[in-house]
């Protein structure tokens, strides 16, 4: 009768610690998992921040001419014959 209650406490606590194992192991896989998506969101991050900007536009100064009395830059005419500028 003794040898039947010890064989029962056994055999519970091996189902019992079984369980408590199989519970910490996928909470190991869970967050395993959990980095492996960070890791790849902090990846796709990366890549686009090292995307390649494109070139901001310069910006030129702008001047009237005394000619026509359109705008142009300082380096280019206006088309008129008399233009300061060309």
């Amino acid at each position: 009768m003794l040898l039947k209650v010890v064989v029962l406490v056994i055999v519970v606590l091996a189902l019992w610690y079984g369980v408590r194992w199989m519970a910490r192991v996928q909470r190991v896989l869970e967050r395993q998992e959990r980095q492996a998506e960070h890791r790849a969101a902090e990846h796709q991050m990366e890549q686009r921040r090292e995307k390649p900007r494109a070139a901001e536009p310069v910006a030129a100064d702008m001047q009237r001419c005394p000619v026509c009395a359109i705008f142009v830059t300082g380096t280019a005419s206006c088309g008129k014959d008399a233009c300061p500028y060309g």
